[in-house]
């Protein structure tokens, strides 16, 4: 039961590293809930894979009811149950709102899995629906925690990995590494690995990553640039300004 977290700064390539993964094992699951806060996985719902449906959520939809199976469930759930594989895209939700939806779908992943479906829950920018906080909504909690004995995996990607849940920690077997800048980012990670995150992290570069096996300890070297994908990432930060930027001047010592 694979449970996977990808860390890294903006503009590494620890996004499209991310969508390549997902991209390699959705087609694998019954059930698969990608919630997409940068709307950048367009590609997920596009040919030639199309292996996911796209809705988008606002706080009307969220908050809407409707009854499936003789239960009442929120709209985002219903969406999901019935088509099986969806990328939901929050709409002007609040991080509260989007928190609340993923609760929900955590506890519907787990009545999936406990009727035999194998599902798959990711998200991007995951701090923003596994918050570090004392009060991790008990939906999330019995899921990270108890999602591999009902056939639940899960993928989550930040590049703010502090201000995400140590439990997201603890339950991971699989962690992929980009370059981390942020000390508190660090710290975090390097507290629940088994390679020094601290220095390592410190001092990377653009499309390198390291992945580890923390059933195994055993720990991979990475340059994603020796991936392909069959998808389209489509990132907000395209770099236009940055190479603007860059041919403005003289780089001085």
């Amino acid at each position: 039961m694979a449970r996977t977290g990808v860390f890294g700064r903006s503009g590494v390539g620890k996004s499209w590293m991310f969508g390549w993964f997902l991209e390699q094992v959705l087609p694998e699951f019954d059930y698969a809930f990608h919630v997409d806060v940068e709307d950048e996985e367009k590609g997920l719902s596009e040919p030639p894979t199309s292996m996911l449906k796209t809705f988008y959520c606002d706080k009307e939809f969220a908050e809407s009811t409707v009854t499936v199976d003789g239960r009442e469930v929120s709209l985002p759930t219903a969406v999901w149950l019935r088509n099986k594989k969806v990328r939901m895209v929050p709409d002007g939700m609040t991080d509260g709102e989007k928190y609340e939806v993923f609760a929900e779908i955590s506890e519907a992943a787990m009545e999936v899995g406990k009727q035999g479906a194998s599902v798959h829950l990711s998200s991007d920018e995951a701090h923003m629906l596994i918050p570090d906080k004392d009060d991790l909504d008990n939906r999330i909690e019995r899921m990270l925690s108890g999602g591999r004995k009902k056939g639940v995996e899960w993928a989550f990607c930040t590049q703010r990995p502090a201000k995400l849940h140590s439990m997201a920690f603890t339950q991971m077997n699989y962690g992929i590494f980009f370059h981390l800048p942020k000390d508190a980012d660090r710290m975090k990670v390097n507290g629940s690995v088994g390679f020094d995150a601290y220095h390592m992290l410190e001092e990377m570069g653009e499309r390198e990553c390291y992945i580890e096996n923390a059933d195994t300890s055993e720990l991979q070297h990475l340059m994603t640039d020796d991936l392909t994908r069959e998808t389209p990432h489509y990132a907000k930060d395209d770099g236009i300004a940055d190479r603007a930027l860059d041919a403005a001047g003289e780089v001085v010592d």
